[in-house]
C-alpha cells in the first residue's frame, strides 16, 4: 500500500454538487472555467463543509488527507481563481439562480426566514446581519447580508418578495416571543419530529390573545439543551405542526451557518476568506443539508460512516491501482443510488 485517503464524504458532496449542476454552471458561459478551476471551487466548498476550522491549507488537505473526485493535485493558480470566483458578486448571483430549480421539490409546506448576527466580525467593525430563506426541511434556499443595524422589516419584505417571485408557496410569518409567560398553558404537547436533524421537538397550542393570531410553544434540542420558543402565527392556512418543524429547522440552519462562517475566520480577527459575502459557507451548508436529506440522518452520523470509506493506492513498484475499501450499507445507498431523489 502506497497511500490511503478518506474518500466517502467528498464523493457524496460531489454528488450533491452535480445535482445542483454547479459543475455545468462553472464550465459554461459566461465563466468558462477550466476543469481544474471547477474542481478547485468544489474543493474549497468541500473543505469548508468537512474541515471548517482546519488550519491546513486546501491544497495540503486535498493532497494528503482526502481523495477529491477527479483531482490529482490542486495548483496555487487554480485555487487563487477559485477564491476570486467565490468572492465575485456576479458568480454569486449566477449560483443563486442556478440552485433554485433543483431545490423546488424540497419545499413541503412553506419557507421560513431565519436571521443571525455576524458571528465573527472584523475588529472594530459592526459586522453584518445574515438572513436566510429556509425550507421547512432545513435547506437554505437563499442568503442575504445587510449592515448590522438594518431594521428586521427589511429582511421580511425581501424574503416575502423572493418567495412570491419564485412561486415557492408560503412564507411563514412567525413572530417569536418569550416562552416564560406561556408556561403551563394550552393543550397537551404534540410530537412534530419528522425533521431528521431535530432529535426531539414538541409543540403545544395556547389560547388566542389577538383575533387571527395563533400562539404555540415549540420545544426542541439546541446546544444548551431543550429550550422553548413562543411563536405567534398570523397565517391561518399553515398547519401548526408544519410551523413548529419549519421554525426549528430554520433556527438550526442559522446556527450551522454561524459555525461555518466563524470557522472560516482566523482567531486573529482579520477578515475571513469569504470577503463580504459568505458564499462558500452557504454552499457548504447547502451540500450538507442535501446529504442529510438523502441519508435521513444528521450530518455528524453521515460523516462518521462516510469517512470510513478510503481510497487505497496499491503498487508493486511497476504498476499502481486505486481501490476502495468495502462499502457499508449507508455508503452503498448514498453513493450508488444517488439518482433517486
Amino acid at each position: 500500500m502506497v497511500d490511503s485517503r478518506s474518500a466517502g464524504t467528498a464523493r457524496i458532496l460531489d454528488v450533491q454538487w452535480g445535482f445542483l449542476k454547479l459543475d455545468q454552471l462553472l464550465r459554461g458561459a459566461p465563466f468558462h472555467a477550466p476543469a481544474d478551476v471547477e474542481r478547485a471551487v468544489f474543493a474549497t466548498v468541500a473543505h469548508r463543509a468537512m474541515r471548517p476550522r482546519s488550519a491546513a491549507g486546501i491544497a495540503e488537505w486535498a493532497s494528503r488527507d482526502v481523495a477529491i473526485p477527479r483531482v490529482s493535485r490542486l495548483s496555487g493558480e487554480s485555487l487563487g481563481e477559485a477564491r476570486r470566483l467565490l468572492t465575485d458578486p456576479d458568480f454569486r448571483i449566477a449560483i443563486e439562480a442556478a440552485v433554485l430549480e433543483p431545490l423546488r421539490g424540497l419545499i413541503r409546506a412553506m419557507v421560513c426566514l431565519s436571521t443571525i448576527a455576524d458571528p465573527a466580525p472584523p475588529p472594530g467593525a459592526a459586522g453584518q446581519r445574515f438572513a436566510m430563506a429556509v425550507t421547512d426541511c432545513g435547506v437554505p434556499l437563499r442568503l442575504w447580508t445587510w449592515p448590522a443595524g438594518t431594521r428586521p422589516s427589511t429582511y421580511r419584505v425581501q424574503a416575502a418578495a423572493f418567495v412570491a417571485q419564485e412561486e415557492f408557496g408560503r412564507l411563514a410569518r412567525i413572530r417569536a416571543g418569550s416562552p416564560g409567560v406561556a408556561a403551563g398553558l394550552g393543550d397537551e404537547p404534540r410530537r412534530a419530529n419528522d425533521r431528521f436533524g431535530v432529535d426531539r421537538l414538541e409543540l403545544r397550542t395556547l389560547p388566542e390573545q389577538k383575533a387571527g393570531e395563533r400562539r404555540l410553544v415549540v420545544k426542541f434540542d439546541e446546544p444548551a439543551g431543550m429550550t422553548e420558543h413562543l411563536l405567534h402565527v398570523t397565517d391561518p392556512g399553515l398547519d401548526l405542526a408544519d410551523v413548529a418543524r419549519g421554525y426549528a429547522a430554520a433556527e438550526e440552519t442559522a446556527r450551522d451557518l454561524a459555525d461555518l462562517v466563524a470557522g472560516s475566520r482566523p482567531s486573529t480577527g482579520v477578515p475571513g476568506r469569504d470577503g463580504g459575502f459568505p458564499l462558500t459557507s452557504w454552499l457548504a451548508l447547502l451540500l450538507i443539508r442535501l446529504t442529510e436529506y438523502d441519508a435521513e440522518l444528521p450530518w455528524a452520523a453521515v460523516r462518521t460512516d462516510l469517512d470510513r470509506l478510503h481510497q487505497v493506492l496499491l503498487s508493486d513498484g511497476t504498476h499502481s491501482v486505486a481501490r476502495d475499501t468495502p462499502l457499508t450499507d449507508l455508503q452503498r445507498r448514498l453513493l450508488r443510488d444517488d439518482e433517486g431523489r
